[in-house]
């Protein structure tokens, strides 16, 4: 296998070169690139686009070593294919191709655009950023220590061409757990446990971009429609010419330097069929050729098996021996074939088709006029079509018409859909006429239209759930008919399925009137809006089975009258910035086509006052909590998978949930509960320059829309329906806007400190949030003087709520202090002011003297007060009487106010009243 395999890459490099000083040429546009040796790898650095195939083959005497500082980090496309054979020590090969991004397939080997063989040393593919293979398809052979193979979607990169990854060896020795854990997050595909593989959107890069670079929207990695100057442009400039190959944008003088020239707008190495070359010295074009011998072509017989035994075939117009096709299930055959095999106009000996699951019809034979049948197949025959499933005809009419059998008889067996009269047809072309066992009875065309009977038709629907189907019997009695019908995606189709009776129909069998001619059958329980195909069989009653089908009639299409349509669905909703989100939608398919506008209202979740006062934020755990439970980025998008009723897959289509509810935020009971969820469309109104409630009116034939004037990092509900007559139920879903990184940092305005260390600070709040503020923190951190003092220095830091915008602090840590005012919103745990610095300002000797003085004078008069207070006290104390002598003489009546009081009055001016 490997000296095969080794053999076939060495014979389809002699079209190309070997790799020379003049290997890379203008614009770092390089030409078949084929390297053996560590030194060719490094002489092409600096292409940026390969021009043809790359191969890099044999570095059997390699280590580790050898690939030091060898890569192609330039290299972003190969119109060709890629061989990579037998590096040795080669661990992953996202080392040497940094940004290889697109694979056009132009030419293929065997059917693969990226071949990668015999790598025993191999743990990765590593191709991180390779987004698109455009013909061909992928295969990884030899590898017993590659992992990472199928955890790559390779029908995502390859999805233009239908093939995808064949790796018969995978996982065979692999000693890593492929969980797809890249980064932080989880993904279902990634190039190893660090890289994720990218899938791009639209909307991710520049609209020409391919794929972008780091996430960098003009970035471009390869671009999606034309190059010029290394920049993605929709349409070259007027000066400048296309080279086909990969789209750059040259000047004449650009294309001469790659041994090219101009022609028909394009810059062109040879030219194509029917022409040829014409220079005059000076300048090269293309002419159409006079010479018969140049249009004609002759090819040895050819088998074709694969994508490249196709290509080969493009400039054959005669086939010398025999021409056998068997491609088995190959994606995108019949247009390989009709741009390769359509020069063909004469086949020697036989043709032989078989076992090719894609082709559908041999129209790509467009100028075949012979079969010469010189030598024929055993048992004589020079046409010779079995196995062929999908196949539906044979020759166009103008083929048919003309063509020249030389000898030989035709055989078709096992072509379930070819009826028998496309063979009857051709069969009259042939000069030896076929036996019964060349074309068997029953074994061609079996399962097709091939029996339709004109049984006078007729369906329509009666209402949203119900249709009506009409039709005239044959006459016979020993049959039975039944009606059978299914859903369809287009809005007609013609095609006659292989049988109606498959697991995808729905049948109805009626018991027909023998007395009535026309017979009416009601099918119920059907979609509204929906479109349906529907068909009759009849089928004697015969224990045959190919005699069992007497007749089908052709399909009829009906649609059934439109109600409320279903709600639309939110593909997805993404915060782009902290005051953009986006919004896509896709309508139901059955709906579609109805929808004249959407409604959409958006409304901002407020935070009540009393919820944050709820909660003591000043608390670190509570903090703490939230932020931990923030670092998931989920609550700024939303994207989902389409179920398939909604969105055409197509191959980009992953694992999909069939029920859509499971998809749908809806409210689909009918109590009160809906009530809140189906309110009328909100008004606008804003806060500040925000939108509080916002709603559009948006065209039925708009899908997307960017929402911006939102606050920053703030939960908005989106509510969406589908109107045309009346409108569906909300669809709903709620998204956060980004953190803006301008915001939440508050005004210091005042900050002050007196001599006793009491520190007075104000300030304003925010003029842009992150959400609520749920705190401010005062940060003060002390100016010390040497190194050793400032180590393990943290500043002390005091909390204040929400709704507080001073602080007065006793500080006595240092004479000087930085301080700082935070903020902390629902966005970020700490948002500060810059540092301002303060001192205690120092106390005057002047007014610490005078302190004193008046301190020591209170205290001298305060004590002289004192003692003349006490030496009256005691005087008054000696005039006072041990008994009231008055008492001998008072009545009971009068109050005994005088009891234990001198004699005498003491003067007013006298009294102690007065020392209070």
């Amino acid at each position: 296998m490997q000296s095969w395999f080794l053999l076939i890459i060495l014979l389809s490099h002699s079209a190309g070169q070997y790799l020379g000083t003049n290997s890379t040429l203008p614009l770092g546009i390089c030409q078949n690139v084929f390297c053996n040796t560590i030194e060719g790898l490094a002489r092409v650095k600096n292409c940026v686009v390969v021009v043809g195939n790359l191969r890099i083959v044999l570095l059997e005497s390699a280590t580790k070593e050898s690939y030091k500082g060898i890569t192609l980090p330039n290299l972003r496309e190969v119109t060709g294919f890629v061989v990579i054979y037998r590096l040795n020590a080669l661990e992953t090969l996202g080392k040497i191709f940094p940004n290889l991004a697109r694979i056009r397939g132009q030419e293929l080997l065997y059917n693969y655009a990226l071949t990668i063989h015999d790598m025993s040393d191999l743990k990765e593919i590593g191709l991180f950023n390779l987004v698109k293979i455009d013909r061909g398809g992928v295969t990884v052979w030899g590898g017993p220590r590659t992992c990472y193979v199928k955890s790559i979607d390779w029908k995502y990169i390859a999805s233009s061409s239908g093939l995808a990854l064949s790796s018969p060896e995978v996982k065979a020795h692999c000693d890593i757990v492929e969980s797809c854990q890249c980064g932080n997050k989880t993904s279902y595909y990634c190039w190893n446990n660090e890289n994720c593989q990218h899938f791009f959107k639209k909307e991710d890069c520049h609209t020409e971009c391919l794929g972008c670079l780091h996430g960098k929207r003009d970035n471009c990695l390869v671009c999606r429609n034309f190059t010029y100057r290394g920049k993605c442009v929709s349409h070259c400039p007027s000066n400048t010419i296309i080279l086909p190959s990969n789209q750059y944008c040259l000047t004449i003088k650009e294309c001469k330097s790659i041994y090219g020239w101009s022609w028909n707008g394009t810059c062109v190495m040879d030219c194509p069929f029917g022409y040829t070359k014409y220079s005059d010295g000076e300048d090269t074009t293309c002419e159409i050729t006079t010479n018969t011998s140049y249009v004609t072509k002759e090819c040895r017989g050819m088998t074709i098996h694969s994508l490249n035994d196709i290509q080969m075939a493009e400039r054959c117009t005669y086939i010398n021996g025999s021409l056998k096709i068997h491609i088995g299930s190959v994606p995108g055959t019949m247009e390989e074939m009709s741009k390769y095999l359509s020069h063909i106009e004469e086949v020697a000996d036989y043709v032989e088709i078989y076992g090719s699951m894609t082709i559908t019809s041999l129209e790509f034979l467009t100028k075949l006029h012979r079969i010469g049948g010189q030598k024929l197949m055993k048992g004589g025959y020079s046409l010779v079509v079995y196995n062929m499933m999908n196949l539906e005809s044979l020759f166009t009419p103008n083929v048919t018409e003309n063509l020249l059998i030389g000898g030989g008889k035709l055989k078709f067996y096992r072509n379930p859909k070819l009826c028998m009269c496309k063979i009857i047809d051709i069969s009259e072309k042939f000069p030896d006429a076929s036996a019964e066992s060349d074309v068997p009875l029953g074994m061609n065309g079996y399962n097709g239209g091939c029996l339709e009977n004109e049984l006078g038709f007729t369906v329509k629907a009666v209402n949203e759930s119900a249709a009506s189907l009409h039709f005239t019997k044959l006459p016979r009695n020993n049959v039975t008919y039944t009606i059978f019908y299914t859903r369809v995606s287009n809005k007609k189709q013609t095609l006659v399925p292989e049988c109606c009776n498959d697991a995808k129909w729905s049948a109805v069998r009626t018991n027909v009137n023998l007395k009535r001619i026309r017979e009416k059958v009601i099918i119920r329980d059907l979609h509204p809006a929906t479109t349906y195909v529907a068909c009759i069989e009849v089928h004697v009653q015969s224990d045959n089975v190919f005699q069992a089908l007497l007749a089908r009639s052709d399909l009829k299409n009906f649609t059934t009258s439109f109600t409320i349509p279903e709600p639309p669905f939110v593909l997805e909703l993404v915060a782009l910035s902290s005051n953009t989100i986006f919004i896509k939608w896709a309508d139901h398919k059955d709906y579609r086509r109805y929808i004249t506008y959407h409604e959409l209202d958006i409304k901002l979740v407020e935070i009540p006052v009393k919820d944050l006062k709820a909660q003591n934020h000043c608390d670190n755990s509570i903090v703490e909590h939230f932020y931990s439970e923030d670092k998931d980025s989920s609550p700024h998008f939303v994207v989902k998978k389409p179920p398939p009723n909604y969105i055409d897959c197509g191959p980009n289509c992953k694992s999909i949930i069939s029920e859509s509810e499971d998809f749908m935020d809806t409210c689909t009971t009918l109590n009160g509960d809906c009530n809140q969820f189906e309110e009328a469309l909100l008004n606008n109104s804003s806060f500040r320059n925000y939108v509080r409630t916002s709603t559009f009116k948006i065209s039925g034939s708009v899908t997307e829309l960017k929402v911006e004037r939102l606050a920053p990092f703030r939960d908005y509900i989106f509510r969406l329906r589908s109107c045309a007559s009346s409108c569906s139920r909300f669809t709903r879903h709620i998204v956060r806007t980004l953190r803006s990184k301008k915001a939440d940092i508050p005004s210091l305005t005042h900050y002050e400190a007196n001599e006793t260390g009491y520190i007075f600070i104000k300030w304003d709040p925010p003029d842009v949030t992150n959400g609520p503020i749920l705190k401010y923190s005062v940060q003060i951190l002390p100016l010390v003087q040497t190194e050793e003092e400032s180590r393990g220095c943290l500043p002390q830091l005091l909390c204040a709520h929400f709704d507080t915008l001073n602080m007065t602090v006793k500080y006595l840590g240092a004479k000087e202090f930085n301080i700082s005012v935070c903020s902390t919103t629902l966005g970020s745990p700490l948002a500060c002011t810059e540092w301002k610095t303060a001192a205690i300002p120092p106390i005057r000797i002047v007014e610490v003297l005078s302190s004193i003085i008046f301190s020591i004078s209170l205290l001298a008069f305060s004590i002289f007060i004192g003692y003349i207070y006490r030496i009256r006290r005691t005087s008054n104390d000696l005039l006072v009487p041990l008994v009231d002598m008055s008492s001998t003489y008072r009545t009971e009546s009068q109050p005994p106010l005088t009891d234990f009081m001198p004699f005498y009055a003491v003067p007013l001016t006298e009294s102690l009243l007065d020392n209070d």
